[in-house]
């Protein structure tokens, strides 16, 4: 009897929905693209996290957002935006709240309008990046990130 009853909860559990059971970890992933000098569209999608954390992107002060919506996806919810950035992201701080306390990662991936893209893993320990002063007007990104 022991070893039927075992072997129904092992079925039961075999048969339950994905979201019946706990979440995979995903990290997060915030994607910039530059189409004009000073102004860029982005792609953010929160991580899954364990610990539960939420994670949200704080943009620089000196941008302004220009537009943001919010779509549903079959990976989650998303969020589609245009970032305008009067001086472009040269010396300004992109960091996640929450991602100190989390035990996740969020991927930070930078398209520039010369064809560049630049990759960056930020987690609890480097939750933000410093994108460093570019060498043309307009470049988000020319070198490697100094930690903020």
């Amino acid at each position: 009897m022991r070893a039927l009853s075992t072997l129904l909860l092992v079925a039961l559990m075999l048969t339950m929905p994905a979201s019946g059971r706990a979440q995979a970890w995903q990290p997060g992933f915030f994607e910039l693209q530059a189409f004009m000098p000073a102004l860029y569209d982005f792609l953010w999608k929160a991580p899954t996290d364990p610990t539960g954390a939420v994670i949200t992107p704080v943009l620089p002060p000196e941008c302004r957002l220009r537009s943001r919506e919010r779509k549903l996806s079959a990976d989650g919810e998303i969020e589609l935006g245009r970032l305008q950035c009067p001086d472009g992201l040269a010396d300004k701080t992109l960091r996640f709240e929450g991602l100190v306390a989390s035990e996740t990662e969020v991927i930070v991936r930078v398209n520039s309008g010369d064809g560049e893209t630049e990759t960056y893993r930020l987690g609890p320990v480097s939750p933000q990046i410093r994108f460093p002063p570019s060498r043309r007007h307009g470049r988000p990104c020319g070198a490697r990130p100094r930690p903020g």
